[in-house]
Protein backbone atom coordinates (compact mmCIF):
# COMPACT_ATOMS: atom_id res chain seq x y z
CA UNK A 1 0.00 0.00 0.00
CA UNK A 2 1.05 3.57 -1.08
CA UNK A 3 0.74 5.72 1.94
CA UNK A 4 -0.95 8.80 1.82
CA UNK A 5 1.81 11.21 2.36
CA UNK A 6 3.44 9.79 -0.92
CA UNK A 7 0.43 10.87 -3.17
CA UNK A 8 0.46 14.29 -1.11
CA UNK A 9 3.87 15.35 -2.13
CA UNK A 10 5.05 13.59 -4.97
CA UNK A 11 5.62 15.02 -8.11
CA UNK A 12 3.49 14.85 -11.33
CA UNK A 13 6.18 12.58 -12.80
CA UNK A 14 6.64 10.43 -9.87
CA UNK A 15 2.71 10.62 -9.48
CA UNK A 16 2.23 8.89 -12.83
CA UNK A 17 5.21 6.31 -11.75
CA UNK A 18 3.34 5.38 -8.78
CA UNK A 19 0.28 4.85 -11.19
CA UNK A 20 1.74 2.53 -13.75
CA UNK A 21 2.88 0.34 -11.11
CA UNK A 22 -0.26 -0.20 -9.47
CA UNK A 23 -2.14 -0.62 -12.45
CA UNK A 24 0.76 -2.99 -13.57
CA UNK A 25 0.21 -4.97 -9.94
CA UNK A 26 -3.28 -5.02 -10.51
CA UNK A 27 -3.18 -6.09 -13.92
CA UNK A 28 -1.10 -9.72 -12.38
CA UNK A 29 -4.02 -10.37 -10.01
CA UNK A 30 -7.26 -12.74 -11.18
CA UNK A 31 -9.75 -9.39 -9.88
CA UNK A 32 -8.47 -6.88 -11.28
CA UNK A 33 -11.10 -3.92 -13.01
CA UNK A 34 -10.64 -3.44 -16.22
CA UNK A 35 -9.22 0.22 -17.46
CA UNK A 36 -11.89 2.54 -19.20
CA UNK A 37 -11.09 4.51 -22.25
CA UNK A 38 -12.72 7.44 -23.09
CA UNK A 39 -12.33 9.73 -26.00
CA UNK A 40 -14.21 12.50 -27.38
CA UNK A 41 -15.76 12.35 -31.37
CA UNK A 42 -17.60 15.41 -31.76
CA UNK A 43 -18.79 18.80 -30.02
CA UNK A 44 -20.98 21.21 -31.62
CA UNK A 45 -22.20 24.34 -29.77
CA UNK A 46 -24.91 27.05 -30.58
CA UNK A 47 -25.91 29.97 -28.97
CA UNK A 48 -23.54 29.48 -25.55
CA UNK A 49 -21.75 32.87 -24.57
CA UNK A 50 -20.04 34.45 -27.32
CA UNK A 51 -19.90 31.27 -29.90
CA UNK A 52 -23.45 31.35 -31.91
CA UNK A 53 -22.30 28.07 -33.70
CA UNK A 54 -19.14 25.71 -33.41
CA UNK A 55 -18.58 22.56 -34.55
CA UNK A 56 -15.31 20.84 -33.56
CA UNK A 57 -14.53 16.86 -35.08
CA UNK A 58 -12.18 15.71 -32.55
CA UNK A 59 -8.69 13.48 -34.39
CA UNK A 60 -8.50 10.20 -33.23
CA UNK A 61 -4.64 11.58 -31.17
CA UNK A 62 -4.66 14.90 -29.84
CA UNK A 63 -6.54 18.07 -31.25
CA UNK A 64 -5.78 21.33 -30.13
CA UNK A 65 -7.89 24.33 -30.11
CA UNK A 66 -5.84 27.57 -30.59
CA UNK A 67 -6.79 31.23 -31.09
CA UNK A 68 -6.30 34.44 -29.77
CA UNK A 69 -7.80 36.14 -26.14
CA UNK A 70 -11.60 35.94 -26.42
CA UNK A 71 -12.19 34.04 -29.35
CA UNK A 72 -13.98 30.81 -28.00
CA UNK A 73 -11.11 29.09 -26.04
CA UNK A 74 -12.57 29.08 -22.53
CA UNK A 75 -16.14 29.20 -23.72
CA UNK A 76 -15.51 25.72 -25.75
CA UNK A 77 -14.20 24.24 -22.37
CA UNK A 78 -17.83 25.87 -20.46
CA UNK A 79 -19.61 24.37 -22.79
CA UNK A 80 -17.97 20.40 -22.81
CA UNK A 81 -18.63 20.60 -18.90
CA UNK A 82 -21.85 22.14 -19.01
CA UNK A 83 -23.12 19.42 -21.23
CA UNK A 84 -21.62 16.91 -18.63
CA UNK A 85 -21.85 18.37 -15.46
CA UNK A 86 -24.14 21.37 -15.56
CA UNK A 87 -20.76 23.61 -14.94
CA UNK A 88 -18.45 25.50 -16.52
CA UNK A 89 -15.14 25.08 -16.43
CA UNK A 90 -14.33 26.90 -13.26
CA UNK A 91 -16.72 24.76 -11.20
CA UNK A 92 -19.84 27.44 -11.15
CA UNK A 93 -23.20 26.06 -12.01
CA UNK A 94 -24.41 29.66 -12.26
CA UNK A 95 -22.69 31.74 -15.12
CA UNK A 96 -23.63 33.19 -17.86
CA UNK A 97 -24.64 31.44 -20.80
CA UNK A 98 -26.72 33.40 -23.10
CA UNK A 99 -25.52 35.47 -25.55
CA UNK A 100 -25.61 39.07 -25.60
CA UNK A 101 -25.47 41.92 -28.25
CA UNK A 102 -22.81 44.71 -28.21
CA UNK A 103 -24.58 46.87 -25.98
CA UNK A 104 -24.30 43.78 -23.40
CA UNK A 105 -27.67 42.77 -23.25
CA UNK A 106 -28.99 39.76 -23.42
CA UNK A 107 -30.33 38.11 -26.97
CA UNK A 108 -33.85 36.84 -26.30
CA UNK A 109 -35.50 33.98 -27.96
CA UNK A 110 -32.38 32.00 -28.64
CA UNK A 111 -31.87 28.17 -27.68
CA UNK A 112 -28.56 27.54 -26.02
CA UNK A 113 -27.71 24.29 -27.46
CA UNK A 114 -24.20 21.85 -26.66
CA UNK A 115 -24.15 18.32 -27.76
CA UNK A 116 -20.94 15.93 -27.43
CA UNK A 117 -20.54 12.63 -29.17
CA UNK A 118 -18.09 10.37 -26.89
CA UNK A 119 -17.10 7.04 -26.51
CA UNK A 120 -16.34 4.98 -23.64
CA UNK A 121 -14.71 1.52 -24.71
CA UNK A 122 -17.13 0.12 -26.69
CA UNK A 123 -20.39 2.38 -26.66
CA UNK A 124 -20.88 5.74 -27.82
CA UNK A 125 -23.16 8.43 -26.43
CA UNK A 126 -24.30 11.40 -27.87
CA UNK A 127 -25.47 13.83 -25.62
CA UNK A 128 -27.30 16.95 -25.88
CA UNK A 129 -28.62 19.92 -23.69
CA UNK A 130 -31.27 22.41 -24.55
CA UNK A 131 -31.58 25.28 -22.65
CA UNK A 132 -34.60 27.76 -23.28
CA UNK A 133 -36.20 30.67 -22.17
CA UNK A 134 -39.05 30.96 -20.36
CA UNK A 135 -41.38 34.11 -20.64
CA UNK A 136 -44.69 35.51 -19.12
CA UNK A 137 -47.37 36.75 -21.25
CA UNK A 138 -45.88 40.21 -21.52
CA UNK A 139 -43.19 38.51 -23.17
CA UNK A 140 -40.78 38.92 -20.37
CA UNK A 141 -37.94 36.41 -19.66
CA UNK A 142 -38.56 35.12 -16.16
CA UNK A 143 -36.11 31.49 -15.99
CA UNK A 144 -35.12 29.20 -18.49
CA UNK A 145 -35.54 25.57 -18.39
CA UNK A 146 -33.41 22.56 -19.50
CA UNK A 147 -33.65 19.43 -21.54
CA UNK A 148 -31.24 16.72 -21.62
CA UNK A 149 -31.01 13.71 -23.84
CA UNK A 150 -28.65 11.15 -24.22
CA UNK A 151 -28.78 8.88 -27.24
CA UNK A 152 -32.18 10.65 -28.01
CA UNK A 153 -33.66 9.40 -24.98
CA UNK A 154 -34.83 12.30 -23.34
CA UNK A 155 -33.94 12.15 -19.82
CA UNK A 156 -34.61 14.56 -16.03
CA UNK A 157 -32.30 16.60 -15.61
CA UNK A 158 -31.93 14.30 -12.41
CA UNK A 159 -31.45 10.90 -14.10
CA UNK A 160 -29.23 12.19 -16.79
CA UNK A 161 -26.65 13.50 -14.27
CA UNK A 162 -26.91 9.72 -12.77
CA UNK A 163 -25.85 8.48 -16.24
CA UNK A 164 -23.08 10.53 -16.87
CA UNK A 165 -21.49 9.86 -13.31
CA UNK A 166 -21.82 6.17 -14.56
CA UNK A 167 -20.11 7.01 -18.15
CA UNK A 168 -17.71 9.44 -16.40
CA UNK A 169 -17.70 10.66 -12.61
CA UNK A 170 -16.98 14.39 -12.64
CA UNK A 171 -13.87 13.97 -10.37
CA UNK A 172 -12.30 11.65 -12.45
CA UNK A 173 -12.85 13.91 -15.78
CA UNK A 174 -11.11 17.11 -13.67
CA UNK A 175 -8.38 14.97 -12.43
CA UNK A 176 -6.96 13.71 -16.03
CA UNK A 177 -8.11 16.88 -17.62
CA UNK A 178 -6.71 19.98 -15.26
CA UNK A 179 -3.27 19.45 -14.44
CA UNK A 180 -3.98 21.69 -11.41
CA UNK A 181 -6.93 19.85 -9.70
CA UNK A 182 -5.40 16.92 -8.45
CA UNK A 183 -2.90 19.20 -6.22
CA UNK A 184 -5.47 20.80 -5.10
CA UNK A 185 -6.97 17.73 -3.40
CA UNK A 186 -6.32 16.42 0.63
CA UNK A 187 -4.11 14.00 1.06
CA UNK A 188 -7.43 11.32 1.42
CA UNK A 189 -9.08 12.52 -1.64
CA UNK A 190 -5.93 12.07 -3.83
CA UNK A 191 -5.81 8.41 -2.39
CA UNK A 192 -9.37 8.03 -3.01
CA UNK A 193 -9.17 9.14 -6.16
CA UNK A 194 -6.62 7.20 -6.89
CA UNK A 195 -8.02 3.53 -6.00
CA UNK A 196 -10.83 4.83 -7.84
CA UNK A 197 -8.61 5.17 -10.99
CA UNK A 198 -6.25 1.82 -10.53
CA UNK A 199 -7.80 -0.21 -7.75
CA UNK A 200 -6.95 -1.09 -4.46
CA UNK A 201 -4.09 -3.19 -3.19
Amino acid sequence: MVEAYTFAHASAKELKIIMKEKIKKNNDQTTRKEKMKITFRKLVIKNFKGIEELEVNYDASVTNILGANHTGKTTTADAIMWVLFGKNSEGQTKFGISPKDKENNVIPNLENVVELTMAADDHVYALRKVRKGVTNKQDVLTGSTVECFINDRRLTLTDYQEEIKAICPENLFKAITSPQYFNSLTADQQRTLLVKMVGET
